[in-house]
């Protein structure tokens, strides 16, 4: 799987997860810190 591939799933995870109950949000955090992604607004 491409790095472009992972880095947009986890940014439509963040999105999905942020517009719910938040539950896991920070652990979607956590692995987008450790790939270098800064949190979205």
């Amino acid at each position: 799987m491409q790095d472009r591939t992972i880095n947009n799933a986890l940014l439509a995870l963040h999105r999905q997860i942020a517009q719910g109950d938040g539950a896991g949000l920070e652990h979607v955090l956590a692995l987008m810190a450790m790939r270098g992604l800064s949190k979205p607004r």
